[in-house]
């Protein structure tokens, strides 16, 4: 249920919001918030990983620098979202425990992004960093509403934020690897 979800969640976020506040409400509900981001992030990392070591010539060195770079950068995405404190989103004090379901949940596309690095091509990896903080905007944009219930300034803070801090520890990955691409 929960991949289906976050499957909705990146593609088609105004059914899956809905769909994640009526799991959370059923006794078996949806995984931790970081168990949620972190299995995304992990098949982002292992298609790097994988990725990587289909390069002609790569050494393990290599390999192991690039998935080293993957961890930081997929689980970073996630992780970092979830250390914005509720007020710098713009959300009530009342409303503070909705808010790392709602970052996970934002910041999935940008964390799964790296599924699609099974294919080594920096400029592939590129476009689907890009079109996945296209995805997690409009995902935490319709949340804001659906889950948090914000409006005006403050759904446009909530959106704003948690795309910017999901998308840098990606980015910074990205630099990294355009750097030291051989």
């Amino acid at each position: 249920m929960s991949v289906a979800l976050a499957l909705r969640l990146a593609t088609v976020p105004e059914r899956a919001w809905p769909d994640v506040r009526a799991a959370c409400t059923t006794p078996e509900g949806l995984p931790a918030p970081f168990l949620f981001g972190g299995v995304p992030a992990l098949l982002s990392v292992l298609a790097t990983t994988l990725g990587q070591s289909t390069v002609p010539n790569v050494s393990v060195q290599r390999v192991i620098v690039w998935t080293m770079a993957a961890l930081a950068g997929y689980f970073g995405a996630f992780a970092a979202v979830l250390a914005v404190p509720p007020d710098r989103l713009g959300v009530p004090e009342s409303q503070a425990n909705l808010v790392p379901r709602f970052v996970v949940s934002s910041a999935l596309p940008i964390a799964a992004s790296g599924t699609f690095n099974f294919v080594p091509v920096l400029g592939l990896t590129f476009i689907w960093t890009v079109l996945s903080c296209a995805l997690a905007a409009r995902c935490a944009w319709v949340g804001a509403k659906d889950w948090l219930g914000l409006d005006g300034e403050a759904r446009l803070r909530a959106t704003t934020t948690t795309t910017v801090v999901a998308v840098v520890p990606v980015l910074l990955l990205l630099c990294f690897r355009a750097l030291f691409e051989t």
